[in-house]
């Protein structure tokens, strides 16, 4: 007699049941290894497979026509002249063409997405981090995209410095060098102002290798230049601060106060300032916390007025003298002696001083002042090339004949203002409207 079939045993609780037949679980293993594909375009003809070597390769579906009339390389890439263009000569929207390309899965995604009108951001994600910025730079510069996916990248990179951590330095870094392989002429200067405000000195090592390959040659060296000047002015504010509040404090009696107020510059680490263990933006917040005393209520004072000569007292004299003189005097009428020694009666009198204490408004004014140093760089400058986002002043001691970015009715405006690397005096060189 045949034995009885064996009943599968139940499973335990919280257990998922033991399959019946390896067979409906096997997996070819080669499958395990094949290219995810993503169709960013349904009528697309083209399959790029990214696969550098070092990331899992990706498979993404486009149009041959956007990514041709966007970029002379791909257009080069798909016609007759090369080998991919000559295979895929038949390829269609139901037939498909796949090219190999060594590049990066993630960044060449991210630009295919850029090219077909979609957002590179993930549902799940805030904003493209800075790295991922720099390798889109690196990809869109290779295919000669730059300039197609301009006002897209322009988004992004304010997207991005607006909501990442740009105290973090290797984050900086990267969107730095991504706003020069992307051309970002607005972005450059906002984050090279970024860098001037936030790093409490520039040094070459201080910067990866990778973002120093992209940086223009003299970078560095103009933002030393920006932060040493902005830090001349900051000691300038302070040293001028405390001059005019000791005068004040002179003109109302109240000296004890200065002492108050270099009490308050010690604790927040505005005197002596050590602009090595703070930024600029940290000691900028600080001087604007900064407690001013208050001497008067009144913005002048009553003082005796300066006399010439030496004053001198008498007793039971018959020369006359006023009253209140002699009362102020306790009963001693004052004589004002003259360079021949003779004596003459003299009656005190007032005038009234403006004390001019500073006051918060000063100290506003202050922190405005020493914030006009810090601008940025102008990326068009620092490579010497004609300006497309017009401003006051080249951030460049080169005028000569190499840079022409203005007209001649503009030129002389610009030829007039200050050079902040010859000048010792520096006020605002910049206008909002750059």
């Amino acid at each position: 007699m045949a034995d009885p079939p064996q009943s599968t045993p139940p499973a335990a609780p919280g257990q998922s049941a033991l399959p019946t037949d390896s067979s409906d679980t096997e997996v070819p293993l080669t499958t395990l290894f094949e290219p995810t594909e993503e169709c960013i375009c349904p009528f697309g003809d083209i399959i790029l497979n990214a696969d550098d070597g070092f990331h899992p390769p990706q498979k993404l579906r486009v149009s041959s026509c956007i990514l041709a009339m966007s970029s002379k390389v791909f257009k080069a890439l798909f016609s007759k002249k090369f080998a991919e263009g000559q295979a895929g000569e038949g390829r269609s929207a139901e037939t498909p063409h796949e090219i190999l390309v060594k590049d990066a899965p993630t960044p060449l995604h991210h630009l295919c997405l850029l090219l077909h009108q979609q957002i590179p951001v993930a549902d799940n994600e805030n904003y493209i981090s800075p790295a991922a910025l720099l390798e889109l730079g690196l990809v869109a510069d290779k295919y000669d995209l730059v300039e197609a996916i301009r006002l897209q990248v322009h988004s992004l990179l304010t997207d991005t410095a607006s909501k990442d951590d740009l105290d973090d330095y290797a984050s900086l870094n990267k969107l730095v060098a991504a706003s020069v392989l992307l051309d970002q002429v607005a972005a450059f200067r906002h984050l090279t102002k970024e860098l001037v405000l936030r790093r409490p000195t520039i040094q070459a090592g201080q910067f990866d290798d990778q973002c120093l390959a992209y940086f223009p040659s003299g970078l560095l060296a103009s933002l030393f230049s920006q932060q040493s000047i902005a830090r001349q002015e900051f000691t300038a504010q302070i040293t001028a601060l405390i001059e005019q509040f000791s005068k004040a404090s002179a003109v109302a009696n109240a000296k004890g106060d200065v002492q108050k107020l270099i009490e308050n510059l010690r604790s927040l680490d505005l005197m002596p300032l050590n602009f090595k263990r703070c930024n600029l933006k940290q000691l900028l917040g600080r001087l604007a916390s900064v407690h001013i005393p208050l001497m008067s209520v009144s913005e002048t004072i009553s003082k005796e007025k300066a006399y010439h000569g030496s004053l001198v007292y008498r007793n039971g004299s018959t020369a006359p003298a006023d009253y209140d003189e002699v009362w102020l005097n306790g009963g001693r009428p004052r004589y004002r002696r003259d360079s021949n020694g003779s004596l003459h009666s003299h009656k005190t009198e007032w005038e009234q001083l403006p004390i001019n204490a500073p006051t918060h408004i000063t100290v506003a004014s202050s922190v405005k002042k020493i914030g006009e140093m810090c601008v940025g760089i102008c990326l068009d400058c620092i490579q010497d090339k004609p300006c497309r986002v017009r401003h006051t002043h080249c951030w460049a001691d080169k005028w000569a004949d190499k840079w022409g970015g203005f007209d001649g009715e503009t030129w002389d405006e610009v030829h007039s203002k200050i050079d902040i690397f010859n000048e010792a005096d520096y006020p605002g060189y910049w206008d909002d409207a750059w």
